[in-house]
């Protein structure tokens, strides 16, 4: 809200109505009755406008900030949900796979939804009308006769779903870092307001508390029968349920005293909670003191004490959560790991630049070394650079309460503070050069890359954080990066179980991965098979015709379609398929042995003949015909838990193995009619 008022205050066009907008928190004393737009008896507000003169506004109803409804749950429905109306799906002469529409969903109608999220949350029922209206886009695209469920669509490829966004989760992660932000603003009157505001809507609901409302000059009691109006807390509500559900809360760096002290404990004082997670300034300055205190001579060459940083961080997210590591390379080299899972490049780099400071300052104080020798720090992060030069410390002062590495910024700048002889020198990184300061660099590029391995780690100090942070009981404290945060605790979660067992069945979890036809097909494996996304020409489902007797388009055995023996076991089109199959279980179930995850010689040969009886016909099945297709185990085979990943491979393959016999089928079909 800063950075608009600052770039579009002042050319704000106050002389036209249509376009000026001002809203009048919490009035002490409020009209008596709904008053239009331009009546003389609504209440009147008087501005003194950038350029000197003065302007009376009435109070407006009409709650729209850049097209955004302001806490009208039903207006910012309605605006999210014509998003999808006028959205389509391209059909450039045949029809998508279904990768190429999850990739449309993301890029195109994920981020025109997301703008309209970053600016106002909806509540929890519109993303499900969400989702329902995309499955039913899918549908209709590929001309389905069911519609999958949305839960299928939306689960990540990891969990056995197709991956396209999942906007219950991005509601999440936007209401709650919107709030965050809010209370946490470098406005300091809005500030407190949004602190008043949250601990009043965290209070309300118990007997009796005393609360302060935005703006709003006597003291007002409420209680569960007279409470403030619900329409104003609409874009509260909608995290605070978020971060129940989430087990996260919004705590203070320090006590919040707001009103009487007896009348607000229940706000949330978590004191105690902030005190364990807490990590102190005064741990990291004594271990950077062990380390000047080795040093026997004053490390001073010519004019300057020269110093060179570089942070480091791994190519992939995949690998160790992504290991963020420093060096600071100069008359002390020290290199660490930054301990924090969410630390990002920026971090790595501003943090060595701190260390290199603070060890400067300390070499300085312990050898007297006169303040008109300087300290020069070389380093490649050109960002920071800008951000001291050459405005000095004035352009590190309040960082905004969205911006990244925040907390990084405030420690550099206090840093700043107390050593005013060192300075920063941009030295463009990988140039080969012979110089002192890109030899320099190269050192500490090496070394940050080493350290990533290292088994040292640091800490940020969370008295640099956000007045009120985001605390997790899974991940503890984040002041900055918060929707990697949210991000993650929504993951964890989220989890799902790959098998469940329904008597003597075991079934991929959840249940909407199959159709509630005893016969049908997975609907996973049907959407697969629509969208080209399985070896099979995608053709349109023979159910209107299952039952017509006729010969096998494969073997030219009389059988339906409706014959799954036939078709998945009998057919001599389909040996070859089944043994191929039958092969590749072998395999899996070898490897899985290799790899020494059988806890006994004897689970593996009871699982080495899962292989075989997988693909095989008989009374080994549930109700006596085959069922791998379904992704289901035999009825006398011994389910153990610690081999669900396993399962989870064979059941796979039954599915794909279903698919490509379907296919063939398909394809044959297809063949004889144009003949």
């Amino acid at each position: 809200m800063e950075v608009f008022q600052h770039a579009y205050g002042m050319e704000t066009e106050w002389e036209k109505e249509d376009k000026t907008t001002f809203f009048v928190l919490g009035p002490t004393a409020p009209p008596p009755q709904k008053k239009k737009k331009g009546d003389r008896d609504a209440l009147q507000v008087t501005l003194h406008l950038p350029d000197g003169t003065r302007r009376t506004l009435n109070e407006t109803e009409d709650r729209v900030f850049l097209r955004t409804p302001i806490n009208d749950t039903t207006a910012q429905r309605h605006l999210v949900l014509g998003v999808l109306q006028s959205f389509s799906f391209p059909r450039p002469g045949r029809d998508l796979p279904l990768t190429a529409l999850r990739k449309i969903a993301h890029t195109i109608l994920g981020s025109r939804i997301r703008s309209r999220l970053q600016l106002h949350s909806i509540r929890s029922s519109t993303t499900v009308s969400i989702h329902s209206a995309i499955n039913v886009m899918i549908q209709k695209y590929y001309r389905e006769p069911f519609a999958a469920s949305p839960d299928l669509l939306r689960l990540p490829l990891s969990k056995g779903g197709f991956d396209f966004p999942d906007f219950d989760k991005m509601n999440a992660i936007w209401s709650i870092s919107t709030l965050h932000r809010a209370i946490n603003t470098s406005n300091v009157t809005m500030r407190k307001a949004y602190q008043i505001m949250y601990a009043t809507f965290q209070c309300f609901g118990k007997l009796s508390h005393r609360c302060y409302l935005p703006f709003a000059a006597p003291l007002v009691t409420y209680s569960e029968n007279n409470g403030p109006r619900k329409n104003n807390f609409i874009a509260w509500e909608v995290p605070r349920q978020y971060l129940i559900d989430l087990d996260m809360k919004i705590i203070p760096a320090t006590r919040l005293n707001i009103g009487p002290d007896k009348e607000h404990n229940a706000r949330g004082d978590n004191s105690a909670v902030w005190k364990e997670t807490h990590n102190p300034l005064s741990d990291i300055e004594s271990m950077l003191q062990s380390l000047v205190d080795r040093v026997v001579t004053a490390p001073v060459e010519g004019d300057f004490i020269k110093w060179a940083t570089d942070g480091s961080v791994d190519n992939t997210k995949m690998l160790d959560a992504g290991r963020t590591a420093f060096s600071v390379v100069g008359p002390i080299s020290f290199s660490a790991r930054l301990k924090h899972d969410h630390s990002t490049i920026q971090d790595a780099e501003v943090v060595a630049i701190i260390v290199a400071i603070s060890l400067d300052l300390k070499i300085r104080r312990k050898f007297n070394i006169a303040s008109k020798i300087g300290s020069v720090v070389y380093t490649d992060h050109l960002n920071t650079v800008r951000r001291v030069r050459p405005k000095g410390l004035e352009a590190l002062r309040s960082p905004q309460p969205h911006e990244p590495s925040r907390h990084v910024i405030r420690w550099l700048m206090a840093s700043l503070e107390t050593n005013k002889s060192i300075s920063l020198v941009h030295q463009k990184a990988h140039t080969d050069g012979q110089g002192e300061a890109a030899l320099m660099n190269d050192a500490a590029d090496q070394a940050a890359k080493a350290a990533r391995e290292s088994t040292r780690f640091m800490y940020i100090p969370e008295c640099y954080g956000d007045d009120f942070a985001l605390y997790s009981t899974e991940t503890g404290v984040s002041h900055s990066h918060v929707t990697t945060l949210i991000s993650e605790v929504w993951d964890t979660h989220k989890e799902y179980t790959d098998l469940v067992r329904t008597g003597n069945v075991f079934r991929y979890q959840p249940s909407y991965l199959f159709t509630t036809t005893p016969s049908g097909f997975s609907a996973k494996t049907q959407l697969l098979i629509r969208s080209r996304q399985l070896p099979t020409q995608a053709l349109k489902t023979e159910r209107n015709f299952q039952n017509i007797p006729l010969n096998c388009v494969r073997c030219t055995v009389p059988s339906a379609l409706s014959d799954q023996h036939h078709v998945f076991v009998n057919c001599v089109g389909a040996r070859e398929i089944l043994l191929e199959s039958v092969e590749k279980a072998r395999l899996k179930i070898k490897a899985y042995n290799e790899n020494g995850k059988f806890a006994t010689s004897e689970a593996y040969e009871s699982h080495a003949a899962l292989s075989t009886e997988y693909f095989q016909d008989g009374d080994c099945w549930a109700d006596g015909t085959t069922r791998y297709y379904y992704g289901e185990l035999p009825k006398h085979f011994k389910y153990d838990d610690g081999y669900s990943d396993l399962y989870r491979e064979i059941c796979g393959l039954g599915i794909l193995t279903a698919s490509r016999l379907w296919g063939t089928h398909l394809r044959a079909l297809s063949t004889n009619k144009t003949r």
